[in-house]
């Protein structure tokens, strides 16, 4: 598919923006299968494309709109990922009668995919175990390359979208599951991601409003030091105005380099991991070679000889900016 157009300063109603997220996030996971088929690879697919696509958005149409700056970095050095893969750094700027605050939660996912017999082959108790007891805020994010239904599900049973006319969500391939429920079956059976909610809900309607974050963390050094030292990092800017101007951002945190700037080839994938057993490699000039160009070269995937994804005029769901 081709790179989205870059919402960088728009307005855009609340479950617009909830559907656009999760069907970008839903495109670039279906996009790596089955070469590119490694959780890493995966990640970094869907966090370059909802940061760069929705680098700043303001939801307008609540009775308290509020906007959102996100960017997502990669380590540049030693991964320890002592609490997870991905790391989720919110600064919410709050205000009330006049009063100013400032506060900042943090959440950790660990990355699974569904292997080539249908299950979660990758999960490790152990490790979930260790990384729950480091941090609050840890969910176990669960990729697959076919629909999740039970995902989508579980937001109509919640009472969740029920007062919209179009639901957000209608396929899900990536479902965030509470670590203590994932802990509790122990089971890596395919149809575990029926425990949790669409990776988008998760992004987008808990963790920058706030819910599910760990907030007892110093709030002065957590970009000088960032705790569990996790593979991947999305560092987000939440203002509660519709007139919020935050461009500026959030500082790089140290030890790490934005995604937009890092070139595949440093990565640091293990070549053998993206390839599906029973699934012959792609040859010379295929896949692979698309992806290399695209990330160490121009900006650009070709995509069927379409002008746009899917056919979709590229501006089609947003509202037109303020």
């Amino acid at each position: 598919m081709i790179p989205q157009p870059v919402t960088q300063s728009g307005m855009i109603a609340y479950d617009r923006w909830l559907a656009e997220v999760d069907d970008v996030i839903t495109s670039e996971i279906a996009d790596c299968y089955p070469h590119e088929w490694d959780e890493n690879f995966i990640s970094l697919n869907w966090l370059r494309a909802v940061t760069k696509r929705f680098r700043q958005v303001t939801v307008a149409d609540l009775d308290l709109p509020f906007t959102v700056t996100w960017t997502a970095y990669k380590a540049n050095g030693k991964v320890e990922t002592r609490y997870g893969d991905i790391g989720v750094v919110v600064d919410f700027h709050l205000s009330l009668n006049g009063e100013a605050a400032t506060v900042t939660g943090v959440a950790f996912l660990e990355a699974k995919r569904v292997g080539v017999k249908g299950d979660y082959p990758h999960l490790e108790w152990d490790q979930l175990r260790r990384e729950a007891a480091n941090i609050g805020g840890h969910r176990v994010l669960l990729y697959d390359h076919e629909d999740i239904d039970g995902a989508s599900q579980n937001l109509e049973t919640h009472g969740f979208c029920r007062h919209f006319e179009n639901a957000p969500y209608g396929t899900a391939h990536a479902s965030v599951a509470i670590t203590q429920h994932i802990l509790a079956l122990q089971k890596r059976s395919r149809n575990i991601g029926s425990l949790g909610v669409p990776l988008g809900y998760q992004l987008c309607a808990r963790y920058l409003r706030g819910l599910d974050l760990d907030y007892t963390l110093d709030r002065a050094t957590i970009l000088k030091d960032i705790p569990g030292d996790p593979r991947y990092l999305i560092v987000a800017s939440v203002e509660e105005s519709s007139t919020a101007d935050i461009t500026g951002g959030t500082p790089v945190p140290n030890g790490y380099v934005p995604i937009s700037e890092t070139p595949l080839s440093a990565q640091g994938r293990d070549q053998d991991s993206l390839y599906v057993e029973g699934v012959p490699p792609p040859a010379e000039g295929g896949m692979l070679d698309l992806y290399q160009q695209y990330y160490s070269g121009p900006p650009c995937r070709p995509c069927s000889g379409t002008s746009t994804a899917h056919g979709q005029d590229e501006e089609e769901g947003l509202l037109a900016t303020a």
